[in-house]
């Protein structure tokens, strides 16, 4: 999961699997991996809060962009929060994603502007 999220969110080596492994055990985050042939292609991870599902680190590998695997790794999280009774889903998006949380039914609700990098400490 680590591998595929940092290769294709940030174009760089493995994330630190330190820095997920808290939420491996925690009942209110789930990590989702698309693999395809055995390949892990993609990645989501959602975070389930007071009947809200949180997608977030979506992201598909280039080669296998176009195929369908960003629909489904962004699909699956909700369908995975609906049997949870979680009726609302929202995700942060990148401009590469748009057309296709459009195309499931997602409309635009806020724009942010967020400057941030894993592994980075900055002062504010």
């Amino acid at each position: 999961w680590c591998t595929v999220a940092s290769k294709y969110l940030f174009n760089s080596s493995p994330l630190d699997i330190d820095l997920f492994s808290h939420f491996i055990m925690d009942d209110k985050v789930k990590m989702f991996l698309g693999n395809y042939n055995s390949i892990p292609v993609a990645s989501s991870l959602m975070y389930l809060s007071k009947g809200v599902a949180g997608l977030y680190m979506i992201a598909t590998s280039n080669e296998y962009r176009k195929k369908g695997f960003g629909s489904a790794i962004t699909s699956y999280p909700m369908l995975v929060a609906k049997k949870m009774n979680c009726p609302t889903a929202i995700l942060h998006a990148t401009p590469a994603g748009r057309g296709i949380y459009k195309k499931i039914g997602f409309i635009d609700f806020k724009g942010y502007n967020i400057f941030w990098k894993v592994g980075k400490k900055y002062k504010l």
